[in-house]
């Protein structure tokens, strides 16, 4: 089954809410919150499983190291002049 995803709220530019499903490791919640301080942006990601079991295979996945290599990509992209 191929993931599938839908936003579930959004208070636009700050903060959206992103419903993923049709995962292996099940569904969960995504909300992305963007705070602006002194000119930096930075961005929180909190995901919400749909349960401690759910949670504890994303984890055991590797999901976290796969997003941390994306997180240093899009640094490095972001870091480049305009």
């Amino acid at each position: 089954m191929a993931p599938v995803g839908a936003t579930t709220s959004s208070a636009s530019p700050t903060r959206c809410n992103w419903w993923l499903g049709g995962r292996p490791i099940g569904s969960l919640l995504e909300t992305y919150e963007f705070v602006e301080k002194s000119g930096v942006t930075t961005m929180r990601i909190t995901q919400v499983y749909a349960s401690k079991d759910a949670r504890d295979g994303a984890v055991a996945s590797g999901q976290d190291q796969e997003m941390e290599v994306c997180y240093k990509q899009l640094d490095a992209v972001l870091a480049q002049p305009a």
